[in-house]
């Protein structure tokens, strides 16, 4: 449906599409605490391990 010239897709598009990535931004340094949290040691130093995936997880830092 065209409002003013303007399709409703467009209009939700520029809305959610800035408020995605401003979400995204806010939430990843909770994600990242969570993760570091809950990988081993040798997970965290080794460089050559995706750092966004825990492979390993364990609770071993809240102990």
């Amino acid at each position: 449906m065209m409002v003013g010239g303007k399709g409703l897709g467009g209009r939700v598009l520029r809305l959610y599409v800035p408020l995605a990535v401003f979400l995204v931004g806010m939430l990843f340094p909770f994600y990242w605490m969570l993760i570091t949290s809950i990988k081993p040691n040798r997970e965290l130093y080794n460089a050559r391990i995706m750092p966004l995936i825990v492979y390993q997880p364990t609770l071993k830092h809240y102990v």
